[in-house]
């Protein structure tokens, strides 16, 4: 994939995306590298209860080959701690309170209601974290949100031995 075929798909994805009347999507910023091959996007989805949804992806070439590849994410849900002048959420820390976070910051793991543990992928059951892409996991959180569900049984996972 390349940055123009990801942007068109991306972009096209946030068009279609069907969002309560209580949010706003903050225009998804982008950081182009090496085009074609090398980029990150960033964006977040904002709650009027002061929480959100934070979407990042860094792509880079395979070695070789005139392709990318996704290499690094963070998909994060939970409060907002810190907000602009328009009162709009600003990218946050790692430690910021979370409900549901799924990153690569040392290795593919998630973090379910709480910043510890790291839930590696062998300790999750029934949800492969490595094909959660960024618009299941907004729609995930858009419908725990409608529904009150747990993630567990919206994305169908549990974690191994709770």
């Amino acid at each position: 994939m390349d940055y123009f075929t990801f942007r068109r798909d991306f972009e096209l994805k946030l068009s279609k995306l069907k969002t309560p009347s209580d949010c706003s999507v903050q225009e998804a910023a982008w950081e182009v590298i090496a085009p074609p091959l090398g980029w990150q996007v960033e964006m977040i989805v904002d709650f009027k209860d002061r929480k959100h949804i934070r979407i990042w992806e860094s792509y880079d070439k395979i070695a070789g080959l005139m392709i990318s590849r996704k290499v690094q994410w963070a998909y994060h849900y939970g409060h907002t701690e810190s907000v602009d002048t328009f009162g709009r959420a600003l990218r946050g820390s790692p430690d910021d309170p979370l409900e549901l976070r799924i990153d690569t910051c040392s290795g593919l793991h998630m973090h379910y209601q709480a910043r510890e543990p790291h839930y590696a992928q062998e300790e999750i059951g029934g949800l492969d974290l490595q094909r959660v892409e960024a618009f299941s996991f907004i729609r995930a959180v858009l419908k725990h949100r409608k529904t009150g569900k747990p993630f567990t049984n919206i994305l169908g996972f549990r974690i191994k031995g709770k």
